[in-house]
C-alpha cells in the first residue's frame, strides 16, 4: 500500500470501527433507544399510561441533554471565545505528560507559521487571517482557562438539568395530566376521584395505546474527558444526577427506586458491552483489534508481514511497527486506531493509546502465526489470510452486537423489573410509586 493508492476498507470494517468509536453517538443511540422504550413499557405495565408517559419523557429528555447538551454548550463557548477574545479554540485539551502537547504545538504554529514535526495543520488554516498570536505563553494559558471554564460549566449545567430541572418539569407534566383526566372523569361521573384511585384506575386502563406517548491535574483530566470521551462524560454526570433525582423524588420509595435503577445503569451503559465482548473473545479465542487496522495489515507486503509475525511470536523480541511497515502504513494504522486524531497538530493522542494499538497488533499477528492455513513454513497464503481477517471481523461484530443487546436488555427490562419487584416487597403496592398519596413525604 502507498499514500497514492490507499486501501479500500470493507463496509463491515467501516461500520464496526464507527460503532466502537467512543466519541461517536451511533453506538450509544443503539443502546439508548431500545433501553428507553423498555423502561417506558415496564412503567406502563405497572402504572398505566401515566407512569409510562413519565418514564418515556424522562429518558428521552435526559438522553437529549446528555448527547447534545455538553457538545452544544462547548460549541457555543468556543464560538464566543473565538469571536470576542480572539482565541483559537478548535484544539483538543491536552496533557503534555500523557502525550504530545496539542495546545502548545498549535499556538506556536499559529504564532510562527512554521510547520511542526510534519504534522497536519489543515484544521488551523481558518485562523490564519483572523487570529494574531502576540504572546505564545499567555495565549496557551488563556486557551486552557477558557476550555476549563466552558467544560466545567457545561458539566454543571448538565447535572442541574438532568438531576433537578427535568425531574421537576416531568413531575409537573404528570400532575397536570392527572388533574386534567381527573376533571374529565368528574364531569362524566359527577364524583370526585382521589389521586390514589386515579393511579389505580390508570393502571387498569390498558385500552389506552402506549404508542401515543409524548416524547494541572484533576482539572486537566476532567476537561479532556468532558471534551473527548462520551463514557467519561456520562459517568462524570451520573453521581450528581442521581443525587439530584433522589432529592427531587416525590417520596422516599420513589427515591429508592431511582437510586437502584440509575446506579445499575452505570454498569449497563458503560461496561456491559465491553465485558460481554471480552468474555466472548476469550471463549472463541478471537483477538481484539480495530477492524480497519486488521484489513490494512492483511494487505501489506507479505515479506514484511512474515517478519512482523515472527517477531510477534517471539516473546523475547522487541516489537515496533516502524521496523516492519512503511511510514505511510504506520501513519494510517494510528489514524484508524485513534479515529482520525493521530498526526493532526490540534488533536491530542495519549501515549497509552498508541501502546494499546501496538499491543492489539502484536496479539493479532500471533493469532495469524498460529494458524496452519495462514502461515505455513516460509510462505503466507494471501487468500486464506484475507478470509481469516474477514471471519475475525464478522465474529467481533457479532460479539459487539451481543454485548449491545445485553446492555439494552439490562437497562430496559431487567433493571426496571428488579427495582419494581423490590419496591413492591417494601411497600406492598404494585402501582406507580411516584403518585401514590399514601407514599407522599410528610411535611
Amino acid at each position: 500500500m502507498s499514500v497514492n493508492s490507499p486501501i479500500q476498507y470493507s463496509n463491515l470494517a467501516k461500520a464496526l470501527t464507527h460503532l466502537k468509536d467512543p466519541n461517536a453517538l451511533t453506538g450509544t443511540v443503539l443502546i439508548e433507544v431500545p433501553a428507553d422504550i423498555g423502561k417506558a413499557y415496564n412503567g406502563y405495565k405497572r402504572g398505566g399510561i401515566i407512569e409510562g408517559s413519565e418514564k418515556f419523557r424522562r429518558e428521552v429528555m435526559s438522553a437529549a441533554v446528555w448527547l447534545c447538551g455538553i457538545p452544544l454548550f462547548n460549541k457555543l463557548g468556543n464560538m464566543i471565545c473565538e469571536k470576542i477574545f480572539k482565541l483559537p479554540m478548535d484544539i483538543d485539551y491536552s496533557n503534555a505528560k500523557e502525550g504530545r502537547d496539542a495546545i502548545r504545538d498549535s499556538i506556536e504554529y499559529l504564532a510562527e507559521k512554521t510547520k511542526s514535526c510534519n504534522l497536519n495543520v489543515d484544521d488551523l488554516k481558518k485562523y490564519a487571517d483572523k487570529i494574531e498570536i502576540k504572546n505564545v505563553e499567555k495565549t496557551i494559558k488563556n486557551v486552557k482557562i477558557a476550555k476549563q471554564a466552558i467544560s466545567i460549566g457545561a458539566w454543571a449545567l448538565n447535572c442541574i438539568l438532568m438531576g433537578i430541572v427535568l425531574p421537576k418539569l416531568n413531575q409537573k407534566l404528570t400532575a397536570e395530566k392527572m388533574e386534567k383526566i381527573k376533571k374529565a372523569k368528574q364531569e362524566h361521573k359527577n364524583k370526585r376521584t382521589s389521586l390514589k384511585d386515579f393511579a389505580n384506575e390508570a393502571k387498569k386502563e390498558k385500552e389506552i395505546s402506549f404508542k401515543g406517548l409524548a416524547i494541572g491535574n484533576i482539572a486537566d483530566k476532567f476537561t479532556y474527558g468532558i471534551n473527548n470521551n462520551n463514557r467519561f462524560r456520562l459517568i462524570s454526570t451520573d453521581v450528581p444526577m442521581i443525587i439530584g433525582r433522589c432529592a427531587t423524588a416525590r417520596n422516599k420509595y420513589e427515591a429508592f427506586e431511582i437510586f437502584m435503577i440509575d446506579t445499575a445503569a452505570i454498569f449497563f451503559y458503560n461496561f456491559c458491552t465491553g465485558s460481554v465482548e471480552k468474555l466472548l473473545r476469550k471463549t472463541f479465542k478471537t483477538p481484539s483489534i480495530n477492524a480497519k487496522i486488521a484489513e490494512n495489515i492483511a494487505n501489506t507486503d507479505k515479506n514484511k508481514l512474515k517478519e512482523a509475525i515472527q517477531t510477534a511470536m517471539d516473546n523475547n523480541s522487541q516489537f515496533n511497527l516502524e521496523s516492519f511497515f512503511a511510514n505511510d502504513i504506520v501513519e494510517e494504522i494510528y489514524k484508524q486506531g485513534t479515529n482520525g486524531r493521530y498526526g493532526k497538530i490540534n488533536r491530542f493522542v495519549k501515549n497509552t493509546e498508541l501502546s494499546d494499538i501496538d499491543d492489539s497488533i502484536k496479539k493479532f499477528l500471533k493469532y495469524v502465526g498460529n494458524s496452519s492455513k495462514i502461515f505455513n513454513g516460509d510462505s503466507i497464503n494471501t487468500e486464506e489470510l484475507l478470509k481469516a481477517v474477514k471471519k475475525m471481523n464478522i465474529k467481533n461484530t457479532a460479539f459487539y452486537g451481543i454485548g449491545t443487546a445485553a446492555s439494552f436488555i439490562g437497562l430496559g427490562m431487567l433493571v426496571p423489573k428488579i427495582a419494581y419487584f423490590i419496591t413492591k416487597k417494601i411497600t406492598g403496592k404494585s402501582g406507580f410509586v411516584g403518585v401514590e398519596e399514601t407514599n407522599k413525604k410528610q411535611c
